[in-house]
């Protein structure tokens, strides 16, 4: 099934970088300054986490929509070294797959300076390949366009394309364009098993030798027997494969 894939494609916020509270916290900044007297619940600010900020804003503000964004972006940049940080390995997975030969690409729901800033404060740029913002789509996630446009960039066909994403606007990405999907399940609030992606990875961790990986272990659980196959046939044998079938498999 994975033995077709060249391209992994990655979501950020969620996927690579945990930015839970930075997000919720930011969105707090503009409800403070905006909506002082309303009281959020803990299920709403969850519910921030994924979706495009206008949406949200949209839903809860009849402000300004650039007074809200400016609001929230101030708060963001000048608490996101203290606030957000990388998941485990979250690096190291991005200097295997590119040492591996994958053309490796980003797919966010940021806008292109939001997403420039991030990947500036981690140093995360150069791991890839092509970056594709808000700014290069007109319909954000759960819209396929984002995805649509890499294969359209590169010439891949479906199945020549992994999305790794954290939540059900990802997956329904993945699925509208017809590519295989996969989803984290470190995903605050959220059992994304219930989602049934292609693959369902739960844990990555990895050690560098000499600036290459030396031990990879990954723990994964997947509904598709041939979720193995991805992994074994792209080298993770040769870095201490462990593979967790979920019961029924």
């Amino acid at each position: 099934m994975f033995e077709t894939v060249t391209t992994i494609v990655f979501d950020l916020d969620g996927t690579l970088l945990n930015t839970d509270d930075l997000v919720i916290n930011s969105y707090r900044e503009v409800f403070k300054t905006y909506r002082p007297d309303y009281k959020l619940s803990k299920e709403e600010e969850i519910s921030f986490l994924g979706p495009t900020l206008k949406s949200m804003f949209l839903k809860y503000f009849n402000n300004d929509m650039d007074d809200l964004l400016n609001t929230y972006h101030d708060y963001a940049r000048k608490h996101t070294l203290e606030q957000a940080k990388l998941y485990p390995y979250a690096e190291e997975i991005l200097i295997y797959l590119r040492k591996k030969g994958y053309r490796v690409i980003l797919f966010t729901s940021r806008f292109k300076s939001s997403c420039e800033e991030m990947l500036s404060s981690f140093d995360l740029a150069k791991y890839f390949d092509m970056v594709v913002t808000l700014d290069e789509v007109k319909n954000p996630k759960p819209s396929p366009e984002g995805l649509e446009l890499i294969k359209k960039v590169y010439n891949l066909q479906n199945n020549q394309i992994i999305f790794i994403g954290d939540n059900k606007s990802d997956l329904d990405s993945g699925k509208s364009a017809h590519v295989y999907t996969s989803l984290v399940s470190w995903s605050k609030g959220r059992n994304n098993s219930l989602l049934n992606p292609d693959l369902l990875i739960n844990n990555f961790k990895n050690y560098c030798r000499n600036n290459n990986i030396s031990n990879l272990k990954v723990v994964a659980s997947s509904k598709n027997k041939n979720a193995i196959e991805f992994y074994r046939k792209n080298g993770f044998d040769d870095f201490n494969l462990t593979l967790t079938m979920n019961i029924g498999d």
